[in-house]
């Protein structure tokens, strides 16, 4: 195999010089900061990709509806599909259960994000397996009929974890984002967001402003263009933002506050 025909590594490396301190961000390590050219490959340490080829056992689990999520293709607005893993990482959803090999099958839950439900220790593996086993049956006769607002697979896990008290919480779709959503969603929008732009980069790299820490990840959700200075966030969608060349074209439905 040549080297143009390799696949491109999805692992990002972070290095800190540490005499100007700044952050560097690549596709391998690099030998010595763009900055100041002091040697750094001894400070490279990889970053953890929130995506993972494997189904973890008693998770929320958080995978693209309708393709394999993959930090080359991921996007800020694909729809998002979930479900909960028993001890043994079968997948239990709204439309059901899936085991190991049926999931190698459906491409969905091939690549995954991991949700681990750290409350459930009140609940031992053959316990929790027995609550998922017979709550599915019992949705599945209670709320058959699919709906994209009001019954789909974020209601069913809203459903579940009210079942069965999880981190004594009375639990809706705002309280499943807030709290296991949208943490996990931030890291991997930003994971995507850099690999994404180191594949594209002619020199592979990403440099941070010197003794800032900041970085720019958002993308404008219309025309997906990297957002630099001031945008459009949307106050009523979860991280929706537009640049001001398509706020003033397209406008947006809700209320838009200038950052």
């Amino acid at each position: 195999m040549d080297s143009a025909s390799k696949p491109i590594s999805q692992t990002i490396y972070k290095t800190t010089c540490p005499s100007c301190l700044k952050n560097t961000f690549a596709l391998d390590y690099i030998p010595a900061c763009s900055n100041c050219l002091k040697l750094v490959s001894k400070t490279s340490i990889p970053l953890e990709n929130p995506i993972d080829c494997f189904i973890k056992p008693k998770c929320l689990i958080i995978t693209k509806s309708f393709n394999i999520l993959d930090p080359g293709t991921y996007k800020t607005n694909d729809i998002l599909h979930i479900g909960l893993s028993n001890s043994k990482g079968i997948v239990y959803n709204f439309w059901g259960s899936y085991k190991k090999e049926d999931q190698q099958k459906n491409k969905i839950w091939r690549k995954v994000v991991n949700v681990t439900l750290d409350s459930i220790v009140h609940l031992n593996d053959k316990e929790f397996d027995t609550l998922l086993d017979e709550d599915l049956k019992n949705q599945r006769i209670n709320y058959p009929y699919y709906d994209q607002m009001e019954n789909n697979c974020y209601s069913y896990v809203v459903r579940f974890f009210n079942m069965i008290n999880y981190a004594l919480t009375q639990w809706n779709k705002e309280a499943l984002a807030l709290n296991l959503l949208v943490p996990k969603l931030d890291v991997l929008n930003k994971y995507c967001y850099l690999y994404q732009k180191l594949v594209r980069e002619e020199k592979g790299v990403i440099c941070e402003e010197v003794n800032t820490g900041k970085i720019m990840y958002s993308v404008c959700d219309k025309c997906e263009e990297t957002l630099v200075g001031m945008r459009k966030r949307c106050v009523v969608c979860q991280d929706f933002d537009l640049c001001l060349k398509c706020f003033v074209t397209y406008g947006h439905e809700h209320e838009m506050k200038l950052e």
